[in-house]
């Protein structure tokens, strides 16, 4: 959080590079979400710390059970923001779920593959 006080325009750089690192297409990507977001609005600062601190202190792991519905788990095999491990100890704990693990991508398959994560809402 001090970070982005800082230097707010490298650490969000940062943060993109993490959603894509893993990737296979990592460079093209990561040009591709650059340009969406930081050419258009950047995000203000305080909603941007507001989002981090619910991150920081929002642990929902024993809610799981709570869900009863179908759950399909979408994750990236390379993901160093959430590792694949956290993906497949979901799966475990939800018995309706199921898991999709998008190899040689990082933390957002929807921006690394986007035809083949929409193709895995074509089998629900």
């Amino acid at each position: 959080m001090e970070n982005l006080a800082r230097d707010y325009t490298q650490t969000l750089h940062r943060f993109l590079t993490l959603q894509v690192s893993g990737s296979e297409d990592q460079t093209r990507v990561l040009a591709r979400l650059r340009h969406s977001i930081l050419q258009s609005l950047s995000p203000e600062l305080a909603t941007l710390q507001a989002g981090l601190r619910i991150l920081q202190t929002s642990d929902l792991r024993a809610e799981l059970n709570q869900i009863k519905q179908s759950v399909l788990l979408i994750h990236g095999r390379n993901d160093v923001i959430a590792p694949a491990g956290a993906a497949e100890w979901m799966q475990q704990q939800l018995p309706q779920a199921r898991l999709t693990l998008f190899p040689h991508c990082g933390h957002a398959p929807f921006l690394s593959f986007p035809e083949q994560f929409v193709s895995c809402f074509d089998a629900l």
